[in-house]
């Protein structure tokens, strides 16, 4: 996430004044998160950039949840970088949501129950 881009809405939210779409992607970004501070037995984290906007995301995350600077010059190097780190810290695995798709159901998020990778069939 990068509490930047709320300055200065880009795509779709063109249409809409700026304090207005800055004022929409805010809730988008707290919803998605009131979503997972309730979902069982995840690992929450919140990856943002640049590392600068730390307090801002601390104000706006909900107790218990991780906050992670991203690293790296572009989108495919942040995340790159980010699923390496959480990898190594031990998660088995890391599905990313963003704040802009909050119409993606819940139940479609991970569970406890879920396996990845998952298994593969027996021959």
């Amino acid at each position: 996430m990068n509490p930047g881009q709320w300055d200065e809405p880009t795509g779709s939210s063109r249409c809409i004044r700026t304090g207005r779409a800055t004022e929409l992607y805010r809730c988008f970004l707290l919803d998605r998160l009131d979503a997972l501070a309730v979902m069982p037995g995840i690992a929450r984290v919140v990856a943002f950039t640049p590392p600068e906007a730390r307090a801002r995301m601390a104000a706006l995350a909900p107790a218990g949840f991780r906050l992670v600077a991203q690293e790296g010059d572009d989108l495919t190097e942040r995340l790159t970088r980010l699923f390496d780190r959480l990898m190594a810290d031990g998660h088995p695995a890391a599905p990313a949501m963003d704040s802009d798709s909050p119409t993606l159901p819940m139940a479609y998020g991970p569970t406890r129950r879920a396996r990845w990778p998952p298994a593969r069939p027996t021959s």
